[in-house]
């Protein structure tokens, strides 16, 4: 005598949520832009000026530092002045570039603030930087 067969379990995966509970809501894309292209996301022209300045900023002084034994050793002190001159200048230019356009992109708050963040913070830091070398002449004058 056979016993009757009873139906096997239903089988579920072990991330199903117990019976009674909804599953997670998931965002659900929403519909594409007109011709059914994705638009990119939106950036901030000041923010990417900022960002640009700040790095060209930091990339002058950079090569200046590398510059300065060649300039030193060539024509002595005379032309390491006028260097040092145009150095400074170009360097107070961008940084305030880079200043200006990160602060206003990120009272604005515009889309990418970080890289207004950062652009400002490099400017803040190249002009900080100016401030604490034409204090450091002036005790050198004074001495």
């Amino acid at each position: 005598m056979t016993s009757p067969q009873q139906p096997p379990a239903p089988v579920t995966p072990a991330s199903a949520p117990p019976p009674g509970y909804a599953p997670p809501a998931y965002a659900q894309p929403g519909p594409p832009a007109a011709g059914g292209i994705p638009q990119p996301a939106r950036r901030s022209p000041l923010a990417i000026v900022s960002l640009c300045a700040g790095i060209v900023t930091s990339a002058i002084g950079m090569l200046m530092v590398l510059a300065y034994p060649a300039i030193l050793t060539g024509d002595g002190y005379a032309s390491f002045w006028i260097v040092q001159l145009a150095q400074t200048v170009v360097t107070v230019v961008f940084a305030l570039i880079a200043t200006v356009c990160g602060i206003i992109a990120l009272v604005r708050r515009e889309p990418a603030r970080a890289l207004a963040g950062a652009g400002t913070a490099l400017g803040a830091a190249a002009l900080a930087s100016v401030v604490v070398s034409l204090l450091q002449y002036a005790v050198y004058d004074l001495l």
